[in-house]
């Protein structure tokens, strides 16, 4: 299997909303994105600048017997992306946040939970080996806006959410061999098994790609 495990670059990201089944909601006017409800954040006046993943594992607490370290415990992985993108379609936008629109051309934040939204990242390896990078379930969140006036140099507000990961709503995915579900998952293009079209049904709660192409951001 060739290729490295350190990566280079963000070359896109792709977005679906699932419902409480976690299945892929492929209609707009029930809440999806995209024309077959994945948005494909790619195009360069819209694309990625940087997806940061923390929280993917806990640092150990260290156990100790006999006067020394007998073991480490490690917590459960609590994974959060903060994802920064030039631009995003206003609709889209909105839509993974949980706000709706008002009918007078207004946004609020539903009463309702937060929509269920699946994330997935590609970067690759610097032999140019694809590297993705998985949430099968999230909640996403916008915590704070910074406007300032332009002056001198123009003072750009870009896109930055947090994406918190959530174990999938489908059984069977993202399991460890003792079938424990997680909320996180890599995937390597050359290694053994790998399928795109299968990562994408996995990842995206079943979808399957439309003749009609993805819509790209």
């Amino acid at each position: 299997m060739a290729g490295g495990a350190a990566t280079t670059g963000v070359n896109w990201a792709k977005l679906g909303i699932l419902d409480d089944t976690g299945t892929l909601i492929s209609d707009p006017s029930k809440g999806g994105i995209g024309t077959d409800g994945i948005y494909l954040a790619v195009n360069k006046s819209v694309g990625i600048i940087e997806a940061k993943i923390s929280g993917i594992e806990q640092k150990g607490t260290a156990v100790y017997s006999n006067n020394g370290i007998g073991r480490y415990s490690y917590g459960a992985q609590e994974p959060s992306m903060t994802l920064n993108a030039l631009d995003m379609d206003y609709d889209v936008y909105n839509k993974i946040k949980g706000y709706e629109s008002d009918g007078k051309g207004g946004y609020v934040l539903s009463s309702k939970k937060k929509p269920n939204v699946a994330v997935l990242v590609a970067s690759q390896d610097y032999a140019g080996n694809m590297v993705y990078l998985a949430f099968a379930n999230s909640n996403v969140v916008e915590t704070d806006l910074d406007k300032k006036t332009d002056n001198t140099k123009a003072q750009d507000d870009t896109i930055s959410l947090e994406i918190d990961a959530l174990d999938p709503l489908k059984d069977g995915i993202f399991t460890d061999s003792q079938g424990q579900q997680k909320p996180y998952k890599v995937y390597f293009a050359q290694a053994s098994g790998f399928d795109e079209a299968a990562m994408m049904k996995e990842v995206f709660g079943g979808y399957t790609a439309a003749t009609s192409g993805t819509t790209q951001g």
